[in-house]
């Protein structure tokens, strides 16, 4: 549920404020306003009022200010409340000093949209609503009889009903000529965000707005209900045919950015960890375009339906309800055993985590066993998601549900935990996992998957304790040598842990087979290894200590002025330890695409890190594409040319800004015994192709082939902690 528009928008509940006084639109997103507190609470949906405050960076925008407050009051609106520049900067201090005054808007809200489609879509199920997922439907046959036909495909599906609501935004152009309903015409128009890092999260306290145009809202800066901050939306307007053109483009995502820095200049230096487009459903006619016996007796049609439509989403529902008993003979009859909320139990495990509660992780240690760790959640809240009503059985729907994959490093880490974990439970094959339905598949291939087991409980080599002289936060080859260089000075207790099942980090997964790539050096012996015999010599020595180990365990916290981390993990539970120091050997993760700054296009499934390379070719014996693409040329560009090489792909593409490789050329010689990637100059920028899946790169304008893509290098440390 909730895959077009629902999925693409601000998540900002309006207050209509800035609407046409008197129009529809303005009627349902004033009435709908109001009950969102009350029906947030029932439905367990995260909601928070943080208010707006509308920016004039001119002269000509600071005499529009009275206009919009006049208009705000015609809307009902009226504890908005104009403010001079220096009242404005004192509400946000990281303003623009170009500042000349303002409008505060105190009732405007953002909310989490994801969970709005879920709750309202569980609510109406458990209430007899069936929902048919997979289905395109063609037309309404027979649209003037009693009884109509909603037909569609795959097969020949003819579902009867005698009242039809298409309510199919860019889609009901098609519907509505079938069955000669008034003149509409749709095109979508493209709205693009980027999500700042949640570090950026202190710089802007409540939405900031621009003056609005003629045909747009403007791009706002605003705070997510899940710590980030968002800018955007751009408003492009595509041709009607457009409908599946959900792509980023490198000049659009620079248009948010330099507007963003306009109203903020702080964010400037903020790194960007993801950027998406959603479409709009541009009604020529007019926005809210609702018809009842829409050219025929029981067929309703709501199109035009955009910024406000999540807002408005409960008021719209009430209209049509309340016009089809009037216009449309629906009789309706009391349900006694109806609900209209759900169970506190509900809350997404991101707004109030499982490991909170002592007794829940007692109950079931999988809250303790943290999959995502940028976003904190667990294994237990990614299988109540799975388990969920209908069923999560994708990768985005899981995402939408729990947060994975959301976080600063989008599924580095987690994304392959994820789709084994839908793998074992539908029991499909890992290739037959999608990121969002039929066609998004995650993998090309599924010759030689092997099934991956639910992670073994591993028992602590000693109680822990409340303090350490030294805590090392990651096991990797960092942490350990910092554990034995400890032991050696003779410094103790020290206690090493880590969020991984086994010690020895990203080496330890890089697993001895046959035609395998070793890349490890150990030049005190003179050899090459496979990252696993390298870690078997780092545990050996590790073994020789006295240091307390603690695995799958996870810091969500640390407070430097008690000198004290934070754990979660399925053997202590939620607990605090206290240090005279503390390491942190975190390792390391490749930049996102979009912090990349030169990678745009649409977001398809197999688009792929090094990490969840090496977890799906040693992990999991899986092949993730069979012509691959490699962005970047860095030494671990190569390396994963080598690997998915020796693994049976295809001569790998590889595509970087610079004319010359980034790695030197013995490395490079070294990889060449297993591949030999071809190497293309990108000097302005790449687009990834296909709406699904990637089906290829476009460099200036030429089309290249491919069936996944590698991200590669632009190292950047796991800081989170720090």
């Amino acid at each position: 549920v909730g895959e077009g528009t629902s999925k693409g928008n601000s998540a900002i509940i309006h207050t209509g404020f800035d609407a046409t006084p008197g129009s529809l639109e303005s009627q349902l997103v004033t009435a709908a306003s109001g009950q969102w507190p009350t029906l947030a609470e029932k439905l367990k949906i995260p909601f928070k009022q943080v208010s707006a405050l509308m920016l004039a960076l001119n002269e000509e925008q600071l005499a529009q200010l009275p206009g919009l407050r006049d208009k705000a009051l015609a809307n009902g609106v009226d504890d908005v409340e104009l403010v001079s520049a220096q009242v404005a900067k004192r509400m946000e201090p990281n303003i623009s000093s170009r500042v000349l005054g303002g409008l505060v808007v105190p009732r405007e809200s953002i909310v989490d949209p994801f969970t709005t489609s879920i709750a309202y879509a569980e609510v109406a199920v458990r209430n007899g609503v069936d929902i048919v997922f997979g289905l395109d439907v063609a037309t309404v046959d027979d649209p003037a009889a009693g009884i109509k036909y909603v037909a569609g495909t795959p097969g020949e599906i003819r579902i009867p009903a005698r009242l039809v609501i298409n309510a199919s935004g860019l889609g009901s152009r098609k519907l509505v000529d079938g069955y000669h309903g008034e003149q509409m015409d749709l095109n979508p128009r493209r709205g693009q965000f980027v999500i700042y890092d949640r570090d950026s999260s202190h710089l802007v306290n409540r939405i900031l707005l621009p003056i609005p145009t003629a045909t747009t809202k403007g791009m706002l800066v605003s705070p997510t209900i899940f710590g980030n901050l968002l800018a955007g939306p751009t408003a492009e307007d595509l041709p009607p045919e457009d409908v599946h053109a959900t792509n980023t483009t490198l000049e659009g995502l620079a248009a948010v950015r330099e507007s963003s820095v306009q109203m903020c200049p702080a964010l400037s230096d903020q790194p960007v960890i993801a950027t998406y487009a959603g479409l709009r459903s541009n009604c020529a006619q007019g926005s809210y375009w609702i018809r009842f016996n829409d050219g025929q007796p029981g067929i309703v049609t709501l199109a035009g339906i955009r910024s406000t439509g999540l807002t408005a989403s409960i008021s719209t529902a009430q209209h049509v309800v309340s016009q089809m008993q009037e216009q449309c003979g629906l009789e309706l009859r009391k349900q006694e055993t109806a609900l209209d909320s759900r169970p506190e139990i509900k809350w997404p495990g991101w707004w109030s985590h499982p490991f909170d509660d002592p007794q829940r992780i007692i109950d079931r240690p999988d809250y303790g066993r943290i999959v995502c760790s940028c976003e904190n959640i667990s294994r237990g809240e990614i299988q109540d998601a799975i388990d969920s009503c209908h069923g999560a059985a994708t990768l985005d729907g899981i995402k939408r549900r729990t947060r994975v994959l959301t976080g600063r490093c989008q599924g580095f880490n987690c994304c392959v935990p994820v789709a084994q974990m839908i793998s074992h439970h539908f029991r499909i094959p890992l290739a037959s996992v999608t990121k969002r339905g039929p066609g998004s598949e995650f993998i090309a291939a599924g010759a030689g998957i092997r099934e991956q087991p639910s992670p073994a409980v591993q028992s602590p080599r000693a109680a822990i304790a409340s303090r350490y002289r030294v805590v090392i936060v990651g096991s990797g080859p960092a942490g350990i040598g910092a554990a034995v260089g400890l032991a050696r000075a003779g410094i103790s207790p020290v206690l090493l842990f880590d969020r991984a099942t086994e010690v020895g980090g990203v080496p330890a997964k890089y697993q001895v087979k046959q035609g395998g790539v070793p890349t490890f050096v150990v030049w005190s012996r003179g050899r090459i290894l496979f990252g696993s015999q390298f870690v078997d010599i780092l545990r050996a020595k590790l073994d020789g200590t006295s240091t307390d180990i603690q695995l799958e365990c996870q810091v969500i916290d640390v407070d430097k002025t008690t000198s004290s981390l934070t754990l979660v993990g399925p053997h202590t539970g939620k607990t605090r330890v206290t240090a005279d120091a503390v390491v942190f050997a975190c390792g390391a993760r490749e930049k996102t695409r979009s912090e990349g700054g030169w990678i745009a296009g649409h977001r398809p499934a197999r688009q792929f890190s090094t990490m969840q390379l090496l977890q799906l070719l040693d992990g999991c014996q899986a092949m993730p594409m069979e012509r691959p693409a490699i962005i970047g040329s860095d030494l671990i560009a190569f390396s994963a040319a080598a690997k998915l090489r020796s693994a049976g792909s295809q001569q790998a593409l590889m595509f970087d800004q610079r004319s010359r490789a980034a790695t030197g050329l013995l490395e490079r010689l070294y990889f060449g015994r297993w591949s030999r990637p071809v190497l293309r100059t990108a000097v302005d920028a790449i687009t990834i192709s296909g709406d699904l899946r990637v089906s290829g790169l476009r460099v200036g304008q030429e089309h290249l082939d491919c069936d996944g893509t590698v991200i590669s290098g632009e190292l950047v440390s796991n800081s989170e902690l720090i």
